[in-house]
Protein backbone atom coordinates (compact mmCIF):
# COMPACT_ATOMS: atom_id res chain seq x y z
CA UNK A 1 0.00 0.00 0.00
CA UNK A 2 1.41 3.39 -0.99
CA UNK A 3 0.43 6.57 0.85
CA UNK A 4 0.06 9.41 -1.65
CA UNK A 5 -1.14 12.26 0.56
CA UNK A 6 -4.16 14.54 0.87
CA UNK A 7 -6.10 16.74 -1.49
CA UNK A 8 -5.00 20.35 -1.79
CA UNK A 9 -6.83 23.37 -3.19
CA UNK A 10 -5.06 22.83 -6.56
CA UNK A 11 -4.73 19.04 -6.54
CA UNK A 12 -7.99 17.11 -6.34
CA UNK A 13 -8.39 13.37 -5.81
CA UNK A 14 -11.62 11.42 -5.64
CA UNK A 15 -12.48 7.75 -5.38
CA UNK A 16 -14.72 6.52 -8.19
CA UNK A 17 -16.64 3.27 -7.66
CA UNK A 18 -15.58 0.76 -10.31
CA UNK A 19 -18.33 -0.96 -12.27
CA UNK A 20 -16.86 -4.42 -11.68
CA UNK A 21 -16.38 -4.21 -7.94
CA UNK A 22 -18.62 -3.38 -5.03
CA UNK A 23 -15.72 -2.49 -2.70
CA UNK A 24 -12.92 -1.10 -4.87
CA UNK A 25 -12.54 2.45 -6.07
CA UNK A 26 -10.27 3.98 -8.70
CA UNK A 27 -8.33 7.14 -7.89
CA UNK A 28 -9.31 10.01 -10.20
CA UNK A 29 -7.31 13.25 -10.31
CA UNK A 30 -8.02 16.75 -11.47
CA UNK A 31 -5.99 19.94 -11.31
CA UNK A 32 -3.45 22.04 -13.20
CA UNK A 33 -1.06 19.08 -13.26
CA UNK A 34 -3.48 16.90 -15.26
CA UNK A 35 -3.16 16.87 -19.04
CA UNK A 36 -5.93 18.17 -21.28
CA UNK A 37 -5.75 15.09 -23.48
CA UNK A 38 -3.69 13.37 -26.15
CA UNK A 39 -2.88 15.63 -29.10
CA UNK A 40 -4.52 14.26 -32.26
CA UNK A 41 -5.83 11.15 -30.49
CA UNK A 42 -9.38 11.67 -29.20
CA UNK A 43 -9.92 7.94 -28.58
CA UNK A 44 -6.95 7.80 -26.17
CA UNK A 45 -8.22 10.95 -24.48
CA UNK A 46 -11.66 9.37 -24.02
CA UNK A 47 -10.02 6.32 -22.41
CA UNK A 48 -7.82 8.40 -20.09
CA UNK A 49 -10.24 11.11 -18.97
CA UNK A 50 -13.83 11.06 -17.72
CA UNK A 51 -16.42 13.24 -19.49
CA UNK A 52 -15.96 15.85 -16.76
CA UNK A 53 -12.16 15.93 -17.19
CA UNK A 54 -10.97 13.71 -14.33
CA UNK A 55 -7.84 11.66 -15.11
CA UNK A 56 -8.33 7.93 -14.62
CA UNK A 57 -5.21 6.80 -12.77
CA UNK A 58 -5.82 3.08 -13.08
CA UNK A 59 -4.92 2.80 -9.38
CA UNK A 60 -7.23 1.28 -6.80
CA UNK A 61 -7.35 3.24 -3.60
CA UNK A 62 -8.81 4.07 -0.24
CA UNK A 63 -8.47 6.94 2.19
CA UNK A 64 -8.09 6.84 5.94
CA UNK A 65 -9.71 8.78 8.78
CA UNK A 66 -7.17 11.61 8.30
CA UNK A 67 -8.13 11.88 4.59
CA UNK A 68 -4.81 10.49 3.35
CA UNK A 69 -5.25 8.63 0.07
CA UNK A 70 -3.57 5.25 -0.35
CA UNK A 71 -2.91 3.21 -3.49
CA UNK A 72 -3.84 -0.41 -2.83
CA UNK A 73 -3.36 -1.90 -6.29
CA UNK A 74 -4.05 -1.55 -9.99
CA UNK A 75 -7.49 -1.82 -11.60
CA UNK A 76 -6.11 -4.11 -14.31
CA UNK A 77 -4.68 -6.48 -11.70
CA UNK A 78 -8.14 -7.72 -10.79
CA UNK A 79 -8.61 -11.50 -10.89
CA UNK A 80 -12.05 -12.62 -12.02
CA UNK A 81 -12.80 -16.13 -10.76
CA UNK A 82 -14.89 -18.75 -12.60
CA UNK A 83 -17.82 -17.71 -10.40
CA UNK A 84 -17.48 -14.06 -11.49
CA UNK A 85 -16.04 -12.77 -8.20
CA UNK A 86 -13.63 -9.85 -8.61
CA UNK A 87 -10.56 -10.11 -6.41
CA UNK A 88 -7.71 -7.61 -6.06
CA UNK A 89 -4.66 -9.81 -5.38
CA UNK A 90 -2.26 -7.18 -4.02
CA UNK A 91 -4.03 -6.52 -0.69
CA UNK A 92 -4.15 -10.30 -0.08
CA UNK A 93 -0.48 -10.71 -1.00
CA UNK A 94 0.48 -7.79 1.25
CA UNK A 95 -1.51 -9.24 4.15
CA UNK A 96 0.18 -12.63 3.75
CA UNK A 97 3.62 -10.98 3.82
CA UNK A 98 2.62 -8.93 6.87
CA UNK A 99 1.33 -11.97 8.77
CA UNK A 100 4.27 -14.18 7.72
CA UNK A 101 7.46 -12.07 7.83
CA UNK A 102 9.42 -15.06 6.49
CA UNK A 103 7.67 -14.77 3.11
CA UNK A 104 9.71 -12.91 0.49
CA UNK A 105 7.13 -13.06 -2.31
CA UNK A 106 3.46 -13.98 -2.52
CA UNK A 107 1.56 -14.32 -5.79
CA UNK A 108 -2.18 -14.98 -5.97
CA UNK A 109 -3.38 -16.82 -9.10
CA UNK A 110 -6.82 -18.00 -10.16
CA UNK A 111 -8.14 -16.00 -13.11
CA UNK A 112 -11.21 -17.87 -14.48
CA UNK A 113 -10.63 -20.69 -11.95
CA UNK A 114 -12.99 -22.05 -9.30
CA UNK A 115 -10.58 -21.12 -6.50
CA UNK A 116 -7.57 -18.95 -5.81
CA UNK A 117 -4.10 -20.31 -5.09
CA UNK A 118 -1.03 -18.60 -3.72
CA UNK A 119 2.62 -19.19 -4.57
CA UNK A 120 5.03 -18.28 -1.79
CA UNK A 121 8.81 -17.92 -1.64
CA UNK A 122 10.62 -17.83 1.68
CA UNK A 123 13.30 -15.31 2.56
CA UNK A 124 16.87 -16.50 2.23
CA UNK A 125 20.25 -15.17 3.24
CA UNK A 126 21.67 -12.66 0.77
CA UNK A 127 25.29 -12.41 -0.38
CA UNK A 128 26.46 -9.02 1.01
CA UNK A 129 28.69 -8.33 -2.02
CA UNK A 130 26.50 -9.41 -4.96
CA UNK A 131 23.13 -9.07 -3.17
CA UNK A 132 22.10 -12.40 -4.73
CA UNK A 133 19.86 -14.72 -2.72
CA UNK A 134 21.65 -17.74 -1.30
CA UNK A 135 20.49 -21.32 -0.77
CA UNK A 136 20.33 -20.91 3.03
CA UNK A 137 16.98 -19.87 4.53
CA UNK A 138 16.98 -16.64 6.55
CA UNK A 139 16.66 -16.77 10.33
CA UNK A 140 12.97 -15.72 10.09
CA UNK A 141 12.29 -18.50 7.58
CA UNK A 142 14.14 -21.08 9.67
CA UNK A 143 12.17 -20.14 12.79
CA UNK A 144 8.86 -20.34 10.95
CA UNK A 145 9.72 -23.70 9.36
CA UNK A 146 10.66 -25.07 12.78
CA UNK A 147 7.41 -23.74 14.29
CA UNK A 148 5.38 -25.86 11.84
CA UNK A 149 7.57 -28.94 12.34
CA UNK A 150 9.75 -28.65 9.24
CA UNK A 151 13.48 -29.36 9.36
CA UNK A 152 14.20 -27.46 6.14
CA UNK A 153 17.29 -25.23 6.25
CA UNK A 154 18.00 -24.63 2.57
CA UNK A 155 16.03 -23.96 -0.61
CA UNK A 156 17.65 -26.67 -2.79
CA UNK A 157 18.85 -29.89 -1.35
CA UNK A 158 21.38 -31.35 -3.81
Amino acid sequence: MILIGKQTPIYFIVLHQLWFSSIKSELLMQGRHVMMGYLGSPEKTTDALTQSGWLRSGDLGTYDSDDFFKITGRAKEIIITAGGENVAPIPIEDLIKKQLPCVANAMIVGDRKKFLSCFLTLKTDVDPVTLEPQNQLSLLSLEWCQSIGSKAEVINQD
